[in-house]
């Protein structure tokens, strides 16, 4: 009766892949020839919001895709962590709490994924998906994916009629403590053009303790860049302002400074896949100093391809237009707000907004 409850109940986990790996082979005399790549992604939930709650949403997943099937693998997965149940051709591992894991390595912190899956294919299946996967990321398409998961790790809900029917959400999988769930099959296919993913680097997703951090607005007055003839390159850009969304806040209209620079590559010459986009100082006056006064600086980061494409034709713009930048500290309001000395922190995010007069509005 258990193997047929683990049977009926299922949870789809809904990815988003974006990076493919090259095919990896090896051959011995016993095993024959072993194939395998990687797909990397995020979970994407139609109904899984930023708001939702729930953990998995937009956490990074690794898939790993071998050939030919291990059946020792999937014996011990089948006996172990899904009740029995057959027809299965891979196992996904989800962290406690969906959140990575993280240790040291060579005196560099390292993160695996928080949600790993390892599929186990036939050659004609295994060609199949590696060719649309590599025909996706060569012509710049994200690659959707669909895991159906199975096994004793899906708990029932309140409602288990409609579990049988339409099966669990991720947000209703249980994250006390690491999860075993079988799989028994995978659906990919194309979407929607990524170019403008491509050598981006992409923002360092919340953590649940850290809550919402604020916003500041800053209308830009002046923009200055820093040309060096020899390589025809600009090395900085440099903006000043004043807060225009701090009403009856004791920031409200204060004199910002912002200065963008290019982010830094690593030991290895890459750019990092996920980070933060800079720091801030927030100044508040202090009333024993007489020539004191509130402001903020900002020290923002761009990749190489931003500044052509992006911030000066942004910064560039004709009498009569308005340039808004908003950034997303990861600090909360109210740590602004109790704020009585210096307070420095980093930056989430941030974006522009270009307001034109209209002649006839």
């Amino acid at each position: 009766m258990a193997d047929e409850q683990s049977e009926e109940k299922k949870c789809d986990l809904c990815l988003m892949l974006s990076r493919f790996g090259s095919v990896n082979s090896s051959y011995d005399a016993k095993a024959g020839l072993k194939r395998s790549f990687v797909l990397l992604g995020r979970i994407h939930d139609p109904h899984d919001g930023p708001l939702s709650g729930s953990a998995f949403h937009d956490k990074l997943v690794r898939v790993e895709i071998h050939s030919p099937p291990d059946t020792d693998i999937l014996d011990e997965i089948r006996t172990n962590y899904v009740g029995g149940v057959g027809n299965l051709c891979g196992w996904v591992r989800v962290r406690a709490g969906v959140e990575p894991e993280r240790f040291e390595l060579d005196r560099e912190m390292v993160e695996t994924e928080p949600i790993q899956a390892f599929l186990y294919l036939t050659p004609d299946a295994f060609e199949a998906i590696r060719r649309q996967a590599a025909h996706a990321y060569d012509h710049r398409r994200i690659v959707g994916a669909t895991i159906p998961l199975v096994g004793n790790a899906l708990s029932a809900t309140d409602n288990p009629e409609m579990d049988t029917l339409f099966g669990l959400k991720p947000k209703d999988l249980d994250i006390s403590a690491d999860k075993v769930y079988g799989v028994r099959g995978l659906e990919i296919f194309d979407t929607r053009y990524f170019a403008h993913l491509r050598d981006r680097v992409l923002e360092v997703e919340r953590r649940r303790d850290e809550g919402y951090g604020a916003y500041i607005s800053i209308l830009l007055t002046v923009a200055r860049y820093e040309v060096h003839v020899e390589d025809a390159r600009i090395h900085s850009i440099s903006c000043e302002g004043r807060v225009i969304n701090g009403r009856g806040k004791p920031y409200d209209g204060v004199d910002v400074t912002a200065e963008f620079s290019q982010h830094l590559p690593n030991r290895h010459g890459e750019l990092p896949e996920r980070a933060l986009f800079g720091e801030f100082g927030y100044y508040p006056k202090q009333p024993d100093e007489e020539y004191s006064s509130t402001h903020f600086t900002f020290s923002l980061r761009y990749v190489p391809a931003d500044v052509r494409d992006l911030l000066i034709p942004l910064l560039s713009q004709e009498v009569g237009t308005h340039v808004v930048l908003t950034v997303n500290l990861a600090t909360k309001e109210e740590g602004l707000l109790a704020a009585t000395s210096d307070l420095q922190g980093t930056v989430r995010h941030y974006s522009f907004e270009v307001r034109r007069n209209l002649i006839n509005a």
